[in-house]
């Protein structure tokens, strides 16, 4: 791999990406070297300071010169570990390994001259799905693994949610711990118990699946995994608006989102409440619906039982953090549509109505007198 090009800032995220890529397919091969869990540990912690560096580079900032060693070092630091592995397992026969060379030597040929000629009819078949697809783009798939299935099934939206190329992170592959605890919306003091920030103390929920160490970040303001683990596992972030004022707001990720993708839930199970309840809360006072959203009336069903999920605590849900742009200068890209299950059950999802970049804010369709238990 070549070192970075400290004049092209789009040549550190593909350099950091292929890197990513490397290190997360690189196996301990010998033991001799080193244990197992160490191996996987160091993979871990390496991983997590590159995407912290990606993180940065997609944020449209530059990163350091002290950054830019941590790579470098992190680049020498695995091709020595690749280094070691091979040399571990010719010194078990020295023999084998001198019979073998040329017959190596001759493959490692074969294959460059097929993965060139693979390389071509990949990216043919990526212009073909999507035309406007420039170099940088197709890059992009090829390093994450795209298939041309994937793009076909991202271009027809298909309402998909979210699923990380790298499978570590998708569920159920990985655990946690006990999601943090988020008061039922039935209860009459839920608007005082609701949490609206953070609590200073309250950990990530990620458990590493090799190790079974749980990840040491603080939640923050995110309500069960760090912001790390959250762009990992949901391709979400949460910062400032860049509406006036607003607070809050929630991001798209580093994969962003295409039309018709899911962007997340918003109707957990511990939100759900009935219509009746929410009019009888609090008693004598004026119930709170700033982030109540409710099913639609079924024929034959009464006012009063009405679906209903309230997210006022900020350990809710992600998605609460979105914002609706009406009245600002920016457009919604994103909408509520609620969606039944193979039993029947009613979810309320999050939809991109049109293509969302990498970072870019979601702005939420609300559509108040409709949806909104107002």
């Amino acid at each position: 791999m070549k070192q970075l090009d400290k004049n092209n800032i789009i040549s550190y995220k593909i350099f950091i990406k292929k890197l990513l890529d490397e290190i997360q397919n690189l196996k301990l091969t010998s033991q001799n070297v080193m244990s197992k869990k160490s191996f996987q540990i160091e993979k871990d912690d390496d991983i997590k300071q590159l995407n912290k560096l990606l993180f940065i580079l997609n944020s449209n900032k530059m990163i350091t010169a002290n950054d830019i060693d941590i790579i470098n070092k992190l680049k020498n630091k695995w091709e020595t570990r690749k280094d070691v592995s091979s040399i571990t397992n010719e010194s078990t026969d020295d023999t084998e390994t001198t019979e073998t060379e040329n017959e190596n030597d001759t493959e490692t040929d074969n294959e460059n001259e097929n993965e060139n000629e693979n390389d071509n009819d990949i990216r043919e078949s990526y212009k073909k799905i999507n035309p406007n697809l420039t170099d940088k783009e197709i890059d992009d798939l090829i390093i994450n693994g795209t298939s041309v299935v994937d793009l076909r099934n991202d271009m027809n939206g298909g309402g998909k949610i979210f699923r990380n190329p790298d499978k570590r992170y998708r569920s159920p592959n990985f655990k946690t711990s006990k999601r943090p605890f988020s008061p039922s919306p039935k209860r009459k003091d839920y608007e005082k118990k609701a949490v609206r920030k953070s609590d200073g103390h309250s950990r990530c929920t990620f458990i590493l699946p090799n190790t079974n160490q749980r990840c040491k970040i603080l939640l923050g303001i995110y309500p069960q995994f760090c912001h790390l683990h959250t762009m990992l596992i949901e391709n979400l972030v949460i910062s400032k608006s860049k509406i006036k004022n607003a607070g809050n707001g929630l991001f798209a990720g580093p994969h962003g989102f295409k039309k018709g993708m899911i962007i997340g839930e918003y109707s957990k199970p511990w939100m759900e409440v009935s219509a009746g309840r929410l009019e009888t809360r609090n008693g004598k006072k004026d119930t709170n619906y700033s982030y109540v959203y409710c099913d639609e009336q079924h024929r034959g069903q009464k006012e009063k039982d009405v679906k209903c999920w309230d997210g006022l605590d900020a350990r809710s849900t992600i998605i609460r953090n979105a914002n609706d742009a009406h009245g600002s200068k920016f457009k919604n890209n994103a909408y509520f549509d609620n969606r039944k299950d193979s039993k029947g059950n009613v979810h309320a999802y999050m939809i991109a109505s049109k293509n969302i970049g990498a970072f870019q804010e979601i702005y939420c369709d609300y559509n108040a007198e409709s949806y909104w238990g107002e």
